[in-house]
């Protein structure tokens, strides 16, 4: 069993990149979650690689 995908460790090309970075992620995924904008029982976690920025721009989007 791969424990990285088939491309990793070749000449080819990585995969395009759906988002410019993290934060634009999520400042998309806080698009798909406006319905807890602004509610004192929501909250937003981030595990660090990459999961903080993330949830930076979704708390900031959503204003908890």
């Amino acid at each position: 069993m791969a424990l990285y995908p088939r491309w990793a460790g070749t000449d080819a090309a990585a995969p395009p990149r759906p988002f410019h970075d993290r934060f634009a992620a999520g400042r998309e995924l806080a698009k798909h979650l406006s319905a807890y904008a602004n509610r004192s029982d929501a909250i937003v976690l981030g595990l660090p690689r990459g999961g903080v920025a993330v949830a930076y721009e979704v708390a900031r989007a959503l204003n908890l």
